[in-house]
């Protein structure tokens, strides 16, 4: 009797956490949609766009079952701006043959830029890319030692990378939260693990838009300010 008890709290626990989880995401999705009712934006569920795989690289590139929703796309001034949920699928087997598919999830925020640049990547320094340094795994070294202790930079041209992290650039990535980021195309893309929130997509995209006001001139000039495929537009959903 006792067993049977317990094992039916066990289960009443499982439920309660399940029916909370639930809800939690719920009150999340509709924090971004209004967020995007409120900024002018158009906000979908499924992605009618295929947003897997207009970007190369990770995470896109990575495992199987890949799927964006809760998208909201519009504009940031006269910039398109794609924010999503995006989450891919790796099966893993232990040392016995046991097969285990795990789950991850990142919330992007994407703008688009006035013409392709170079890739580069910004990722926060931690614990490993430390003992990578130490090891003598290289990443471009900029003027701001706080700069340096906080973010990783790569980028096959050094000097594309001081050019773009101009020190104004640099000290208002130190101010705000840390991102993961990286040019791709005409697109600078920023990911960060988990699942999207509203706040969030604010400050990202806030930060991505300072980055790119932040690109001197003749870097545009001197990559062409060729035309480039642009985001997805809202009018595209109508």
């Amino acid at each position: 009797m006792l067993a049977v008890l317990i094992i039916g709290a066990v289960v009443a626990l499982f439920v309660s956490l399940a029916v909370f989880a639930y809800k939690k995401n719920q009150q999340r999705i509709a924090a971004l949609q209004q967020l995007a009712l409120s900024k002018g934006w158009q906000f979908t569920r499924p992605d009618p766009y295929g947003l897997p795989g207009r970007w190369p690289g990770a995470p896109f590139d990575q495992g199987y079952a890949r799927v964006a929703e809760n998208v909201m796309t519009g504009k940031i001034g006269d910039r398109d701006v794609v924010a999503f949920d995006y989450s891919y699928k790796e099966d893993s087997t232990d040392s016995e043959g046991r097969s285990t598919t795990s789950t991850y999830s990142f919330g992007v925020v994407a703008l688009g830029m006035p013409c392709p640049l170079p890739e580069l990547e910004l990722y926060p320094e931690h614990v490993f890319s430390r003992i990578g340094k130490a090891l003598g795994m290289k990443d471009i070294e900029l003027e701001s030692e706080e700069f340096n202790r906080r973010y990783r930079v790569k980028c096959p041209d050094a000097k594309l990378a001081t050019d773009v992290l101009t020190p104004r650039t640099m000290e208002m990535l130190i101010a705000a939260p840390k991102m993961h980021f990286r040019f791709v195309g005409g697109d600078v893309v920023c990911y960060e693990s988990g699942q999207l929130k509203a706040p969030d997509v604010l400050v990202r995209a806030g930060a991505l838009e300072r980055l790119i006001d932040g690109v001197p001139s003749f870097v545009w000039k001197d990559h062409g300010m060729t035309q480039i495929q642009p985001l997805p537009a809202p009018e595209t959903l109508r």
